[in-house]
């Protein structure tokens, strides 16, 4: 008869080392931001939350962000109740959405050439599906520029409108 061994209770460390986390999951952008804006940080939060911070930043879920850290979910969802905690967060997720942006325009001289590659395939389909999406792109492109004239005219008449429309 085999004996049994004792259970033994998995705990989680009650600190973590101060710096950022290795974590597969904050792309190096992320993690190079974290570091840099994290270490003047927020004076009300703790070095634990700091560190927790780029993680949340940059995965989906808390949960994820809960099993990649090694703080439980319960207390994420506590910090997220901080209003430092969250502003910290918001801020963090910006400059990653930044960050991603920029990389994305990188892309988009060779994603042009690729979409002008397969326009000239000799599968028809692909070259169908090729130049809709040039022209849904180009749409949309064409779209974003005019809104951005719409919202520039609209921030040079709003003055003149307010000094002949003055607040009650």
């Amino acid at each position: 008869m085999k004996k049994k061994r004792p259970r033994t209770k998995h705990t989680q460390p009650t600190q973590r080392p101060p710096g950022p986390v290795a974590n597969p999951a904050t792309g190096p952008e992320c993690q190079e931001m974290s570091e840099n804006d994290m270490e003047s940080g927020n004076p009300a939060l703790t070095p634990r939350q700091r560190t927790v911070l780029p993680i949340m930043a940059a995965v989906p879920t808390i949960a994820k962000a809960a099993r990649i850290s090694g703080v439980t979910e319960r207390t994420l969802y506590r910090w997220m109740e901080n209003d430092a905690f969250r502003d910290e967060l918001a801020r963090l997720r910006r400059e990653c959405a930044e960050l991603a942006r920029q990389a994305l325009q990188g892309l988009m001289v060779q994603s042009v050439s690729v979409l002008a590659d397969s326009m000239d395939d000799p599968d028809k389909s692909l070259r169908f599906r090729a130049a809709r999406s040039a022209l849904a792109f180009a749409l949309q492109s064409s779209e974003i520029d005019k809104l951005k004239e719409e919202i520039r005219d609209l921030s040079e008449a709003l003055p003149v409108w307010a000094a002949h429309n003055p607040a009650k």
